[in-house]
């Protein structure tokens, strides 16, 4: 392993995400932060390399309505949330839809909170 850096501490090798496609359990999602819309080809890499890695992947976009330092306390932290923000949604099975909601079951999440 390469020691972690500032910019990026996420492996962009297809060894890692393939470990991580076989802790998956059926039906189970990876969702990953992507970068911002500032950074489109560090997205497209990262992009690509979970199209190669998964059987699908749906990418996101999210935003907030504040701009957050990643460190307050670092006055040299030039890592800030910039809106939007890009994610990927990957899943190791064709078969699952994203857009489809089982009300029943987060019915069930939110009556146990």
């Amino acid at each position: 392993w390469l020691p972690a850096r500032r910019t990026t501490r996420v492996p962009a090798v297809r060894g890692f995400y393939r470990q991580l496609r076989a802790l998956m359990k059926p039906g189970g999602l990876l969702a990953q932060e992507a970068g911002s819309v500032g950074m489109p080809q560090s997205f497209g890499a990262l992009l690509e390399l979970h199209r190669q890695t998964f059987a699908q992947t749906w990418p996101l976009a999210m935003s907030s309505a504040t701009v957050a330092p990643t460190d307050p306390d670092d006055d040299f932290d030039g890592l800030y949330f910039r809106v939007p923000r890009l994610l990927l949604l990957s899943g190791r099975d064709v078969n699952v839809d994203p857009t489809t909601v089982h009300w029943q079951q987060w019915q069930g999440f939110v009556e146990k909170r």
